[in-house]
């Protein structure tokens, strides 16, 4: 299987509290993530690169398709439009107790997932993008805008 890795960088909010449930940042775009002529994935793992160390439980929400009727908004509860919700293909459990590795002044967290095998539903060519968001489910506080950076790694599927 050829194998990709995507990321994507929320621009977050700094220096308050986010709330569980609040989504972090806006939606995500993982660009190029899907060849378009297979269409179909496997999700294999997640890393997310924490520069504020604040290792809070977030779960990242997988869109297979731009979840466009569903409102993004930072800091603030993430409601998925009804629209949406059969886009969503998987979801990314970063968990603080126990997939943070960290150094003195940052940390990351890498989880493999059991694979989630997927058809994308973008019409892009020759790739697709999936879409993404972070949901807290603690309270961090990040110090910097770009404190945090987000990556899947996928199997592109050949049948």
């Amino acid at each position: 299987f050829p194998v990709t890795i995507v990321s994507a960088t929320p621009t977050i909010t700094s220096g308050t509290a986010y709330a569980s449930g609040d989504l972090i940042g806006g939606k995500l775009t993982f660009t190029n993530a899907v060849l378009s002529s297979l269409r179909h994935a496997e999700l294999v793992g997640g890393v997310l690169y924490d520069s504020s160390k604040q290792n809070a439980d977030i779960d990242l929400v997988i869109f297979s398709a731009d979840p466009a009727a569903t409102t993004f908004t930072d800091d603030s509860a993430f409601a998925v439009h009804a629209d949406d919700l059969q886009k969503v293909v998987a979801v990314v459990k970063f968990r603080g107790t126990t997939d943070y590795v960290g150094f003195s002044a940052n940390s990351v967290a890498i989880v493999d997932t059991t694979a989630k095998r997927f058809r994308s539903t973008g019409t892009g060519s020759p790739f697709d993008n999936l879409y993404g968001a972070l949901v807290s489910r603690g309270t961090p506080t990040y110090t910097s805008t770009s404190a945090l950076t987000v990556g899947i790694t996928l199997w592109q599927d050949t049948v």
